[in-house]
């Protein structure tokens, strides 16, 4: 009976350590799935950013060939 209750107690306690486990993997998932999103956030407001870099580079360089344009008229 000792070797039984003795078993019991073993098992238990793995029980314990395995829910314990479980439980750290569980925060460790929500952390990283919690990374993922913020890096998703990051990386969408970085295109955003560059979309819009690119535009005002755009019209710096429209606006200069109309500036360059109207200088030589003005000069004619």
């Amino acid at each position: 009976m000792a070797d039984a209750r003795r078993a019991v107690d073993e098992e238990r306690q793995k029980l314990a350590t395995y829910e314990a486990d479980l439980a750290a993997a569980r925060q460790s998932i929500a952390a990283l799935d919690a990374s993922a999103k913020l890096a998703a956030t990051e990386r969408a407001t970085a295109a955003e950013a560059q979309k819009a870099a690119e535009a005002a580079a755009t019209r710096a360089g429209e606006a200069l060939a109309f500036g360059g344009r109207e200088g030589k008229g003005d000069r004619a």
